[in-house]
């Protein structure tokens, strides 16, 4: 199944993410187009933010605080802990200058 989702203020955890077409619509929401499969787990986005934020020598603390996100919250997500939305995990990936696709390991 693929669809077309827009990033608004409100978005539901992540569920099934597995590879996204990053754009910007005429109002300037970021848009993805999302394939959704019942077979994709999120339990590597927290082994890939570790590894990439290691990559770019910055503390769980340090990080957050750069991707606009509570620490105690990044550091749940980081632990696997919490699941992060799709509009986090585009503040996340905007941060660590990545696509969603390279945190969510597909």
């Amino acid at each position: 199944m693929s669809y077309l989702r827009c990033v608004k203020a409100s978005i539901k955890p992540l569920a099934f993410l597995l590879r996204h077409h990053e754009k910007l619509d005429t109002q300037g929401v970021v848009c993805y187009h999302i394939v959704v499969s019942k077979h994709i787990s999120a339990s590597k986005i927290p082994e890939n933010l570790s590894r990439l934020r290691k990559s770019l020598r910055y503390t769980q603390k340090e990080f957050a605080k750069m991707a606009g996100l509570n620490s105690n919250y990044y550091a749940k997500v980081e632990r696997g802990d919490s699941v992060p939305s799709l509009k986090t995990l585009y503040q996340i990936a905007k941060a660590l200058e990545v696509s969603i696709t390279d945190i969510v390991g597909f």
